[in-house]
């Protein structure tokens, strides 16, 4: 694990869109190489922190959108739950038409309009920053890996879902880090130098926690399609896959933004307690074995 202070830049580092110097794309390249051989699929995601968590690649784990508090039926934007994720409340709870929860496998059609509505839901994880095609290619990895992604149908189109990475294997793939490594330099024009830092440092913090953990699975994303929100979908998908790492005998964790109070009631809900905190977020355990 590398430390903070050799994953900052010098003082004189800067990007830009149009930029050529030499020393300023040596500086880049060597930043985003220490990104790679140190980054992990758990934790925003990107999120595992979408933070963007835990992606954390896949948005590193999941972050919760925040959830507003319009009534049912407007139509006003409401923000996202983090990585990765978004909080439904279990107030809202009437749905007039029963969708239905299934795990992608590989071969799935859903697959691809997941990782879709990932990158449209979590816009400013590490991951979706990236590029969708990105995305893409780290469901196809996680699903052949025996990853749970589970997704929400309705009339035959998914509008939300719920990426797990099982006990068995909390760290991310060469394959995925290194797919297209030019998108790293697009997550850093979208995010800033300042903010892209701070995500990768707080994914880190993230990762050194969740060490703590023993034999538990992992939520790195949750989304729901922004018109579908506040039907209960994101408790749907969070009693699903506690109820399938119970029954696998692991405990279940995830992260989101230490500001988003909805998600944080989410999870208290169905049991979870803290487990840690980091600059940026807190970490979620529950014991299901």
């Amino acid at each position: 694990m590398v430390s903070a202070q050799s994953l900052l830049p010098g003082s004189g580092f800067r990007i830009h869109r149009g930029s050529s110097g030499y020393g300023s794309v040596n500086r880049t390249c060597w930043f985003l190489w220490r990104l790679l051989c140190s980054i992990s699929l758990s934790g925003s995601q990107d999120g595992l922190s979408a933070k963007g968590s835990s992606v954390h690649l896949l948005g590193a784990p999941p972050r919760i959108l925040k959830d507003g508090n319009q009534p049912v039926g407007t139509h006003k934007t409401r923000p996202a739950i983090r990585d990765s994720s978004h909080s439904d409340s279990a107030q809202f709870t009437d749905v007039t038409i029963n969708p239905r929860i299934e795990i992608a496998g590989p071969n799935s059609r859903h697959l691809e309009a997941a990782a879709r509505l990932h990158c449209a839901s979590l816009t400013e994880t590490l991951t979706s920053t990236r590029g969708e095609q990105v995305l893409r290619f780290s469901y196809r990895h996680l699903a052949r890996s025996g990853h749970p992604i589970y997704v929400v149908i309705e009339d035959d189109r998914v509008i939300g879902g719920l990426v797990v990475l099982s006990s068995s294997h909390h760290h991310s793939s060469p394959a995925v880090l290194l797919y297209q490594p030019t998108s790293w330099f697009r997550a850093l024009r979208e995010l800033g130098m300042t903010d892209f830092v701070g995500k990768f440092l707080d994914l880190l913090q993230v990762r050194r926690r969740a060490r703590l953990l023993n034999n538990h699975d992992y939520i790195i994303a949750i989304y729901i399609d922004e018109g579908q929100r506040r039907r209960g979908l994101a408790g749907q998908l969070l009693e699903r896959a506690t109820g399938d790492s119970s029954a696998r005998g692991v405990g279940l964790a995830v992260d989101t933004d230490s500001s988003n109070f909805a998600a944080h009631a989410l999870y208290a809900s169905f049991g979870f307690v803290e487990l840690a905190r980091t600059s940026r977020s807190v970490i979620y355990s529950k014991d299901l074995g």
